[in-house]
């Protein structure tokens, strides 16, 4: 790698940095492609995804907090506050369970999309009901204006 890239002593501090297997033994930090070697680089890539999710989750239960606790007179209601901590615990635990997750994801993700179409046929149906509702109560309407102009109330 290029110097200008790196600051200088970084590399050799990294290289000596111990390596460790997944049983957490320690391997020589001569680069090879053998499998212990890989393991240990494994193992350092997934501590740090370990430590951002653990950032994630701080930096969700901040916005949590700081949405809860707003000053009154600028707070959103009540449902609005539950509604984004209750979000923020099931985007965690959905990331939890996600993390041991062996399964078919193709099955996964057919049925997810039959579940959005599904979604959407109820959302056209509700829709359709909703026009049909708007214009029962506009006829409705109408015909209590008439009902009223002809007893001599309007």
């Amino acid at each position: 790698m290029p110097s200008s890239i790196w600051p200088d002593g970084i590399l050799p501090w990294l290289r000596s940095l111990p390596h460790l297997s997944v049983t957490l033994r320690p391997v020589s930090n001569d680069f090879s492609l053998k499998e212990e070697y890989v393991q240990s680089q494994m193992l350092l890539v997934v501590m740090v995804l370990g430590v951002g999710f653990i950032v994630l989750l701080l930096l969700a239960v901040l916005v949590c907090t700081t949405i809860t606790f707003i000053r009154p007179s600028d707070s959103p209601k009540l449902a609005v506050r539950f509604y984004v901590i209750a979000n923020a615990v099931a985007m965690a635990a959905a990331a939890s369970l996600a993390a041991s997750f062996d399964g078919n994801f193709a099955a996964g993700l057919h049925a997810l999309l039959a579940s959005i179409d599904r979604l959407q046929a109820v959302a056209h149906t509700a829709a359709a009901d909703g026009v049909s509702l708007r214009d029962a109560t506009r006829d409705a309407s109408r015909a209590l204006s008439a009902v009223a102009a002809c007893e001599g109330c309007v």
